[in-house]
């Protein structure tokens, strides 16, 4: 039975990664149980990120990046020929 893998964003990778640096260098000297705690789900949802961003669906998670505003002021370009001139 094959896994489906959900799209993240890449945001959710930075929230992670601030997580595990917030946690080693802020609460580790303020409380070991909180950095412990926070630390653990930042690397927990790190490993998530990198499993979305292996095996997870391209298209999905390029759309998630994608802000809505400029998916509807896109413009399509197609091939105009040229007049000749006379």
């Amino acid at each position: 039975m094959r896994f489906k893998v959900a799209p993240l964003s890449g945001t959710f990778m930075l929230v992670s990664l601030f997580g595990i640096f917030f946690s080693t260098m802020v609460l580790s000297k303020v409380s070991p149980t909180w950095a412990f705690t926070i630390g653990f789900v930042s690397v927990a949802a790190f490993i998530a990120s990198v499993i979305s961003m292996t095996y997870g669906p391209v298209e999905e998670e390029l759309s998630l990046d994608e802000h809505h505003t400029s998916r509807k002021s896109r413009v399509r370009i197609e091939k105009v020929e040229r007049k000749k001139r006379k």
